[in-house]
């Protein structure tokens, strides 16, 4: 059974050493009897996946005559690749391991049992309010169309690539095996690490990293 210590460097582990344990996870999260068909099915018709492409939809359909890929557009893009990865280690940092109430309970509920495949989706709730402001931006001025489609589409991205990393087995390609390594560390090894998903380097800069031989909280 997971051994759970309260706070914010929560360690989660096995009875059996750490480093063992995520190593073995890397291979066992995950509904392992769910076929890539049925899964890629359940992945779409999630609430929050489906808000998210459909706004993708009504934005790009609604504002068609308003994209245009220019110089700004371009730029906008470049600049929302590179800050996404912040974006989601300062989220993961200083909101979902807060001290706030529901916030840490809706966290710690996906850490607690991390097999369970809709706990790791963020809540619909928090999508739509997300979208509202959005393409509420858009409706102002159509200089927010393209940064909102970006954005949206990148949620997608992020909620596809968390689902990957909890998925059972070895993962195709580096990058996704990197990406699931690191995550799984952060599961398993410590909270205090690991918290970028999509471009691990955050931790890097940041020294929140976790090296491969390192398994226990420092």
């Amino acid at each position: 059974d997971l051994v759970r210590s309260r706070g914010l460097g929560d360690v989660y582990k096995r009875q059996r050493s750490p480093g063992a344990d995520w190593r073995k996870a890397t291979y066992m999260m995950g509904s392992s009897d769910m076929r890539p068909s049925r899964q890629r099915r359940a992945f779409w018709l999630n609430p929050t996946v489906m808000f998210l492409a459909t706004a993708v939809a009504v934005l790009g359909v609604r504002h068609r005559q308003e994209l245009r890929l220019d110089g700004l557009a371009l730029l906008t893009i470049g600049v929302a690749l590179a800050l996404w990865p912040v974006q989601e280690w300062v989220l993961h940092r200083y909101v979902l391991h807060s001290s706030v109430g529901f916030i840490r309970r809706y966290h710690d509920a996906h850490h607690a049992d991390p097999d369970d495949a809709q706990k790791a989706f963020v809540p619909a709730v928090v999508v739509i309010l997300g979208v509202a402001i959005g393409a509420g931006l858009a409706e102002i001025s159509s200089r927010f169309v393209i940064p909102s489609l970006v954005y949206f589409a990148l949620a997608i991205g992020y909620e596809w690539l968390h689902g990957e990393a909890h998925r059972p087995g070895r993962r195709r390609g580096r990058y996704l095996r990197w990406v699931k390594r690191a995550h799984m560390r952060h599961h398993f090894v410590s909270e205090r690490r690991c918290f970028g998903l999509s471009n691990p380097w955050v931790d890097a800069v940041s020294y929140t990293h976790l090296r491969a031989h390192e398994t226990v909280l420092d």
